[in-house]
């Protein structure tokens, strides 16, 4: 097994060549869940790695438009609340509807696996 700071590496290259995800955090204010939490979190990096897997796997996911290492991080601190259950699945779409418009598939491919 890989040491953690490598895995998280290992996962963001992965998700940022299967489908443009990144991990983020909240927007105005100090965030309840950080980028550094996700990239210490096991269990989540373990369901975000398949989750980048079924992205690959699937031919209709188009990547989403993210470009930076700050998009990046901001992406998967929201992720990784979401998956926490810090923020709601429903605060989480509308946060991806506004920061991804036209990308309705992605969205809803990646709200349907975050654990309910």
């Amino acid at each position: 097994m890989l040491e953690p700071r490598r895995f998280v590496v290992a996962c963001l290259v992965a998700l940022s060549l299967a489908g443009g995800i990144a991990v983020a955090a909240c927007t105005g204010g100090s965030p309840r869940l950080s980028a550094e939490d996700a990239a210490k979190d096991t269990e989540f990096l373990t369901w975000y790695a398949d989750l980048t897997e079924a992205m690959k796997a699937d031919p209709q996911y188009r990547q989403l438009p993210i470009d930076s290492d700050a998009e990046n991080e901001q992406f998967s601190a929201r992720l990784h609340q979401a998956y926490r259950k810090k923020v709601s699945v429903a605060e989480f779409t509308r946060w991806l509807d506004y920061n991804y418009p036209g990308h309705t598939y992605e969205i809803s491919f990646i709200k349907s696996r975050l654990p309910r």
